[in-house]
Formats: C-alpha cells, sequence, structure tokens
C-alpha cells in the first residue's frame, strides 16, 4: 500500500490543467427586474469557478468586486444557511453594501460573524449554533497560518462537517509562503487542491521554492509538475499548477486607469538621538516587557537583520525609537519587576502551547492546567507563578517623546502638498501628535473612528489615519495623495494600503505615495518589495510595489 506521501504526490499529478476560457455572464440570471448593473469578468470567473469546483480559492486584487462576488455565492451554489466572515471593521460598511447590493441582484442576506468574534473564546460554539452550509471567508488573509486560534477553530468546524462548503477570497492571501493559505486550499477545494495538503509533501516544496536547502529527493514531484506545464522554473511550475487549478481564480491585471507612483524621501536619524535615548531610557520598563538599559538599546541600534525571531523585541522597539518615542509602562512608583516576568512567562508559555498542543484561547490552557488535563511541568510552573500576579491592574502606558525630528519632516511634507493627504501611521502616539500639530483629524481603531472615516470618505480631507485600524476593506479612492509613516515589511500589508486608493474607480491620473527610504524604513520597504516580487511570481498576482514607479522627493531635495 502507497505512503501518504505518496497518495499526495499522486494526487497533485492527476489534476486536470484547466484551459483559459471565458466564462458565462451571470449577470442576466442574478439581477433583480430592475437591475441594471453588470457583473465584471473576474465576478463572472469567481462564480463559475466556485459552481465547477463546489468551492472558491480566488487570488482576487484589491479593488476588484470581492465583496458582490461573497453575495451572490449563496445563491449560485444555492446555500440554505451561508455564512459571511469579515473583519470586525468591516460590519457597517458590509451591512450598508448588503442593502446597496439588494436593489440591483438577488442577494440573500448573510448572516455576518467576525474573525475577531471566531477567536473569542466566548464563541467556541458559535459555529455549531449557527450550521452553516457554506462559509465564505471574505478578507481571507485574515485566517492565514492554520496555528492561529480562528483558523483551528474554523478547521475543526470544516472537518467536522464534511458537507460544509468553503470559499476564500482576498487580494493578499499570501505573504511570504505557501504555508499561509496551503490549509485555505485544503477547506476550498479538497481533493482539487492545487499544492500538497499534507506537511510530508509541502515541507520539500518549501525547502526548494522558499529555504533553498532542499535534499535531492525535495524536486522529484516538483520535476514532473514541471514537465507537465513545460515550466522553465520551479517557481513557474508551482505557479501555472496554481492558477490552471479548477476552482482557483487569479485577477490577470490590475485595473486601474491611474499610475501609482511612491516617492523617496530622506530624512537622517539626528547623531544626537541614540545620545538622548540612553539618557531617558535609562533603567526602565518599557511596555514591551523590557529593560531598556545600555545593552538593550546597543541590541536595538547594531541589530544587522532585525527580522529573526531573536530581534522580535528590537524590531517593535526600533519602530518606535524611529519616530523618536517609545511606551513605557507608569508605575507610579517603582516598577513590579515580578509582575512583568510572570506575565512575560505566562506569554511564552501560551505561544508554546499554542504551537505544540494545539491550544487557540490562553483562558481554555488556564483552565485544563486547573483540572489537571495538561500537566507539563513548565506550563504548569509558568500558570502558578501568573496567577499570583494576574489580578494586579496592568499600569498605565505612557509615552516619553525624546524627539520630533520625525514629526518636523511630516509637518514639513504637508505645508508642501497641493491635494489633500492621508498621514497613514502605526502607533497612536505619533499619529496623536502628527494630528495635534497640524490640526487635522485623526481616525485611528475602534468602531466610532471607522464610521467617521467612512462618512468623511465622500470627499479628500487632510487626515491622520491608522494602519492597522484603516489600511484594510476601506475605499478611500478620493484621496490619490498619502504619505506612510511607519516602517513596513510587510508585501500584504502594503498591497491592502495602496489599494485603499490605488483601486478601480480613481478619478485621478495618479496616485503618490511618499514613503521614507532611511534606515529601517528602508530596509523594511525592501524586504516587503523582495517578497512582493516571489508572490507575483508564485500566483501570478500582480502586486502593487512591483509595478509601481519609484522616484525621490524634489522638494525636500531642494531644502
Amino acid at each position: 500500500m502507497k505512503s501518504l506521501a505518496s497518495q499526495e504526490a499522486d494526487r497533485i499529478l492527476a489534476l486536470p490543467w484547466r484551459e483559459s476560457a471565458a466564462p458565462d455572464d451571470w449577470s442576466r440570471w442574478l439581477r433583480t427586474p430592475k437591475g441594471m448593473q453588470s457583473l465584471r469578468p473576474i465576478q463572472n470567473r469567481m462564480l463559475q469557478a466556485a459552481v465547477n469546483a463546489k468551492g472558491l480559492l480566488a487570488f482576487a486584487a484589491c479593488g476588484e468586486g470581492k465583496t458582490l462576488a461573497s453575495l451572490l455565492l449563496p445563491v449560485v451554489l444555492r446555500a440554505e444557511r451561508p455564512l459571511l466572515l469579515i473583519p470586525a471593521n468591516l460590519r457597517e460598511q458590509n451591512a450598508a453594501d448588503q442593502e446597496e447590493y439588494a436593489q440591483n441582484w438577488k442577494v440573500k442576506l448573510v448572516p455576518v460573524l467576525s474573525y475577531e468574534q471566531l477567536s473569542s473564546p466566548r464563541s467556541l460554539n458559535k459555529l455549531k449554533e449557527l450550521k452553516p452550509d457554506l462559509i465564505i471567508a471574505d478578507e481571507a488573509h485574515y485566517l492565514r497560518g492554520r496555528d492561529s486560534a480562528r483558523s483551528k477553530r474554523l478547521g475543526r468546524y470544516l472537518i467536522e462537517n464534511a458537507s460544509c462548503r468553503f470559499a476564500a477570497l482576498s487580494g493578499t492571501l499570501m505573504n511570504r509562503s505557501l504555508e499561509d493559505w496551503s490549509h485555505l486550499s485544503d477547506w476550498a477545494l479538497a481533493g482539487g487542491a492545487p499544492i500538497p495538503r499534507i506537511p510530508q509533501v509541502l515541507d520539500p516544496w518549501l525547502r526548494v521554492l522558499e529555504t533553498h536547502d532542499a535534499y535531492g529527493s525535495d524536486y522529484r514531484l516538483l520535476n514532473k509538475i514541471k514537465e507537465q506545464c513545460d515550466a522553465r522554473s520551479y517557481d513557474e511550475a508551482v505557479g501555472e499548477r496554481i492558477r490552471r487549478t479548477e476552482g482557483v481564480v487569479v485577477t490577470d491585471t490590475q485595473q486601474v486607469g491611474a499610475s501609482l507612483r511612491l516617492i523617496k524621501r530622506t530624512l537622517q536619524i539626528p547623531e544626537d538621538l541614540r545620545m538622548t535615548l540612553e539618557h531617558a531610557a535609562h533603567d526602565i520598563v518599557s511596555a514591551t516587557q523590557e529593560m531598556l538599559d545600555e545593552e538593550t538599546l546597543n541590541r536595538v541600534f547594531d541589530s544587522s537583520d532585525l527580522w529573526t525571531p531573536e530581534d522580535a523585541f528590537a524590531i517593535r522597539v526600533w519602530a518606535q525609537l524611529v519616530c523618536g518615542f517609545f511606551y513605557i509602562w507608569d508605575w507610579e512608583g517603582e516598577p513590579d519587576t515580578d509582575w512583568v516576568f510572570a506575565r512575560r512567562g505566562w506569554g511564552r508559555a501560551c505561544r508554546w502551547a499554542r504551537e505544540h498542543l494545539g491550544e487557540d484561547s490562553d483562558a481554555l490552557f488556564a483552565q485544563k492546567i486547573e483540572e489537571g488535563e495538561i500537566k507539563d511541568d513548565y506550563c504548569v510552573s509558568a500558570w502558578e507563578t501568573w496567577k499570583e500576579h494576574k489580578h494586579k491592574d496592568a499600569p498605565r502606558t505612557e509615552t516619553v517623546w525624546v524627539s520630533d525630528y520625525l514629526v518636523d519632516d511630516v509637518c514639513a511634507w504637508f505645508r508642501d502638498q497641493k491635494e489633500p493627504p492621508i498621514i497613514w501611521c502605526g502607533t497612536r502616539a505619533l499619529a496623536e501628535r502628527i494630528s495635534q500639530r497640524l490640526s487635522i483629524p485623526y481616525y485611528g481603531a475602534g468602531k466610532r473612528d471607522s464610521q467617521r472615516l467612512v462618512a468623511a470618505s465622500r470627499k479628500a480631507h487632510p487626515c491622520v489615519a491608522s494602519i492597522k485600524a484603516h489600511a484594510t476593506g476601506k475605499n478611500l479612492q478620493r484621496w490619490c495623495n498619502q504619505i506612510v509613516v511607519h516602517p513596513l515589511s510587510s508585501p500584504n500589508t502594503w498591497e491592502q494600503l495602496l489599494a485603499r486608493t490605488h483601486r478601480p474607480g480613481q478619478l485621478a491620473d495618479e496616485v503618490t505615495v511618499t514613503v521614507y527610504g532611511q534606515n529601517l524604513f528602508g530596509k523594511a520597504l525592501r524586504r516587503a518589495k523582495n517578497d512582493a516580487q516571489r508572490v507575483k511570481e508564485i500566483t501570478g498576482l500582480d502586486q502593487r510595489l512591483t509595478f509601481c514607479s519609484f522616484t525621490f522627493d524634489e522638494n525636500k531635495n531642494k531644502r
């Protein structure tokens, strides 16, 4: 009898290769009698693919109409209990979209569950209560990584309810690795999935395509796929296998009339910033749970890579420091180092449990330790230590500003602008400081600010916006000018952020995005651009970082 790995290899080699063909136009069947709109080709392709494969994996570019497609999927798949998964901050917008689309299309009112709810221990049985027979994951990159709480919870439901169909739609399914979405491919297409469904077969692909430390036997299956499609490289072979699989839809090109230009702005970090930081941060505990002593600051300033797991702390602190501040806990007295170390130890135990024990909730993990179900000495010790301190209130977070050099430069840039800009920030402290200095609105996290931005987005106006809260899902095409004031290394974050303004319907001839090119800003951007190129090579989906033009800030150079 063949091994599972051999069976999986045979399954992939036996998959048919889909030929390109124009999809049927579903518009006339799905429009209401008074409806005047027509579906885009990519929307027709998504609906056709879902019907043919009984599931869908859509690498659909941002702004290509995924929302309408997600609302029509229950109709074409004849689902009785559909469920739509979306980010929490898109709930109000989705409700308005459902109401608007119902005027032109035969859409069903689809119940909505947010990804954040799916992660909550309080929603442990939510899927069982709803009993969906079709789950549509819009912005499906929120399910990236099979080990997250929400992914594990959803995966268990789909395994226990094999008749439930699954559709994943996103313009940014892949960040850096096939592992980002291999489980989504499995859930959506099952035996028709284009990439391996089990680690024994996927791991060799990762070694060949990503880590480049492959063994000779790792190439066996990929060589056969390469021969099947007459590809020149392994990347091309895997890309062809993905794109030509039934149930997979990839946007051919980014259909945006406006050009996209990234403007690099250079800014030297003041030479005295390090000295100021060393003096201001001496022996205090930062809100990252580390001591900001001289040794730690040396790690931050001297780290040569900043992308290894060991440097995770340095990245967090460095991102603050290059903006001229850092967060600390205001202890109102001596720091409670026992609380700090107990909290840190419990956090490490929870991360270990998620990775090795499959636990998807810290609260449920603690409950299992209490009930004696988990007896690992390290986990039990970490919990017992944290239990002694967890009743204490966390200290208030305070911002310590050591330099306004970046704030000053953003304000100088702002005064040169002819078009009203969005100032994208990754930290609340910097966003609020810029907003106060320029007397312009700041749209941060939370339902209220999301509603404010949606209501105000009918007309472009100068504003500061949170990257985490608003760089996904929002239609901000009224703006054509922006600056990013945070080091971003994720190609997915860049793709989502750029697509808020550079999207179908943009009326300006050009969308401009000013970016900082020095120090950590430059390192992060270079990594994101390299990874975006890899995403394009594998999936075939155009990435804005790969086709935009790059120029330098002329006004800055004149000064």
